[in-house]
């Protein structure tokens, strides 16, 4: 069941009432207003009167005798369940796909399923109104190898804050694997297109780059940047540099941030900004 296969929507669901023969859908998108939740899952067979939801995860099960996934990822396909079943399908159970063993795995709906999913919205949206950011993990494992360890900062915050003693671990920065996109080219225009950056010249596309790629855009002398491709660096954290067409510096577009910013201002000592009236 390969990955690429679950990003693509194909095929519709029938009405509840209907599934008689079996069928595969993918990609499909639910929400429920009840729930409070919307989910796009990977794949829903159909199959005598069923509808199970079968989740892709790149990894490798869970060891132990309980269940094959963790916390979060039963929550997840529990959700995919309950968003059937309000739908007015018949669900009872989900199912996950992992590729690194090529494995599958059944994971039963909790008991009192819904109740704990209700929970877990409600303490999303309490962390989500919130002025500052929940208290990270204390030691975790997972920590080292996520890939928000330097905004999240955990050892650093809980050891300022007395929820840890011991020293900060040794975190390694990963590479980045974007790279900047020089646009030299005298009277270029770059736009988005798509989710790609395109420098043109009178009509002729001189390049083409995906977003994801790109760490920072530079521009050197007469280009134009379009707004929506400058609005679109900024989303994807990277910035803009400006540029005399000699290589003297002009000027830069940077992302506005978030909230580790104002966290690690604190700890030098800054005062909290004002809020707005």
């Amino acid at each position: 069941m390969p990955i690429r296969r679950t990003d693509e929507e194909r095929g519709r669901m029938p009405e509840p009432a209907a599934i008689e023969d079996s069928a595969v859908v993918t990609a499909l998108s639910l929400s429920s207003e009840r729930l409070g939740i919307t989910a796009k899952l990977d794949r829903v067979e159909l199959r005598d009167g069923l509808a199970t939801p079968v989740e892709t995860k790149r990894g490798r099960p869970r060891k132990g005798d309980g269940i094959p996934v963790w916390g979060a990822e039963e929550a997840q396909l529990n959700a995919h369940v309950l968003l059937l079943r309000d739908a007015g399908y018949r669900a009872e159970h989900a199912e996950v796909f992992f590729v690194e063993t090529r494995s599958r795995h059944r994971v039963a709906l909790r008991e009192e399923a819904e109740q704990w999913m209700r929970g877990l919205v409600a303490d999303v949206r309490a962390n989500a109104a919130r002025p500052v950011p929940p208290p990270p993990l204390v030691d975790s494992p997972k920590c080292p190898r996520c890939s928000l360890v330097g905004v999240c900062l955990p050892d650093e915050t809980n050891l300022l804050t007395n929820r840890r003693t011991a020293p900060p671990r040794r975190l390694v920065a990963r590479d980045d694997p974007r790279t900047p996109l020089y646009v030299m080219t005298p009277g270029a225009f770059v736009r988005k297109k798509g989710g790609r950056l395109e420098p043109t010249q009178d009509g002729e596309t001189l390049a083409s780059r995906r977003l994801l790629d790109v760490a920072h855009l530079a521009v050197f002398g007469n280009v134009t940047v379009s707004g929506g491709a400058l609005r679109a660096c900024l989303e994807q954290d990277a910035p803009v540099l400006f540029f005399t067409a000699s290589g003297w510096f002009s000027g830069y577009a940077i992302p506005h941030g978030g909230s580790w910013v104002t966290r690690r201002l604190r700890r030098l000592g800054f005062p909290r900004p004002p809020r707005d009236p």
